[in-house]
């Protein structure tokens, strides 16, 4: 399969620092001629194989659409040669999928909210009559209860208030226009970086993705990066490639249904901005 590859000379993404290289090299072409090799946690130099080059392992994957390379000066003045796949998700069915999710927790959230709306108003409704009851009562205990009844009466109110200020069609009709326009992911990256030391030796950095939302806002998750190493070289990325889409759906559902900002799922840490 013949992927699409963009090399960029320079870019300044973290710093306005443009890098120059020799004639003919912009660092990450000789990056791709190196072995596909890193260094592990007990500092010693692992290579899967000598004839396998970062070129022949990165270059080619099924899962890319386009490749790019870029070099550019990280906040700590390292030399940083990044590349980029960019994903064949969102396609058409996985959008497909992720619309028929997106709609079902829509229907759930609108029976909860009619459900939730009843409760609340009938216990609301009932202040008149607690506050009766309350008044006309004469023992100490009937007194008590009834007194309990009509603050939560009072509260059951005040929540309607806050929760459903247009009443339950205002609620629906709200959920119903989110439903039109749900927040989807629009471009996902995988992306690996390595940086450079002064012997001109490169060394594995990090892998995650980065993934553009319908508004704007970009998911970033970290991937255990030995492991996503050592499933490219098998060339088996199945696994990857199912964990991104789940974590993808997932945060569809946050960013549609609210959520935290920053969680951990299956072992990813993940930030969206």
């Amino acid at each position: 399969m013949s992927v699409p590859i963009r090399t960029v000379t320079s870019i300044s993404a973290l710093t306005t620092t443009l890098l120059l290289f020799g004639c003919g090299d912009n660092g990450a072409d000789s990056l791709q001629q190196q072995p596909f090799s890193y260094i592990n946690g007990e500092n010693q130099l692992t290579q899967y194989e000598p004839s396998l080059t970062i070129n022949q392992a990165f270059n080619h994957r099924k899962v890319c659409n386009e490749v790019e390379w870029q070099a550019f000066e990280d906040n700590r003045d390292r030399t940083v040669i990044e590349y980029r796949c960019n994903m064949d998700i969102p396609s058409q069915k996985f959008s497909n999928l992720l619309s028929a999710e997106l709609n079902k927790s829509a229907d759930k959230l609108t029976q909860r909210n009619s459900s939730e709306y009843k409760k609340i108003k009938k216990l609301a409704d009932s202040q008149a009559s607690y506050q009766e009851q309350y008044d006309e009562a004469t023992g100490y205990f009937d007194k008590k209860r009834f007194e309990n009844l009509l603050e939560r009466s009072k509260r059951a109110q005040q929540e309607l208030q806050e929760k459903y200020p247009d009443g339950i069609d205002g609620a629906l009709a709200q959920l119903e226009d989110r439903r039109s326009q749900f927040i989807t992911p629009v471009s996902v990256d995988e992306i690996y970086q390595w940086s450079v030391d002064e012997n001109e030796q490169s060394h594995f950095l990090y892998n995650g993705f980065s993934a553009h939302f319908s508004d704007d806002k970009t998911l970033s998750c970290e991937f255990d990066l030995f492991k996503s190493l050592n499933l490219l070289y098998k060339d088996q990325q199945a696994e990857t490639y199912y964990l991104l889409k789940q974590t993808l759906k997932h945060w569809s559902q946050r960013l549609n249904f609210g959520g935290d900002d920053l969680i951990y799922l299956n072992d990813l840490k993940c930030q969206i901005q």
